[in-house]
């Protein structure tokens, strides 16, 4: 096996580990609104769905995406530095929804833990 093909392997192993971060994320967020106050719950509630049902479909998109990516033919450089690119955008943003949520569980919810409060 030759570099490219090298990177083409882990390119798809790393979009495969990152494609389960998105129900992960998802999930997370959710359980935190659902431990809201509910006066507080009753206006976030629906927001957390719709943004739910779009992280779920990013996510089969996500994996469509990895099932597709060919594995028996080089993949030219422009490809493999755009995955790149979009892999670090994905990871970036489900970092900020993971944060968003442990934000909001340290103002409505009883922490994880509290040295992530400030």
């Amino acid at each position: 096996m030759d570099d490219v093909e090298d990177q083409a392997d882990e390119i798809i192993q790393q979009f495969r580990q990152l494609a389960w971060a998105v129900p992960i994320s998802r999930d997370h967020m959710l359980k935190v609104v659902e431990e809201m106050p509910p006066e507080v719950r009753e206006h976030v509630h629906e927001r957390a769905q719709k943004s739910a049902a779009q992280l779920t479909a990013f996510w089969a998109e996500l994996q469509d995406l990895t099932a597709s990516l060919p594995t028996d033919i080089p993949w030219p450089e422009s490809l493999i530095e755009r995955l790149a690119r979009l892999r670090l955008s994905i990871k970036g943003a489900l970092r900020e929804v993971d944060l968003l949520a442990e934000d909001l569980q340290c103002l409505f919810g009883e922490p994880a833990d509290s040295k992530t409060c400030n």
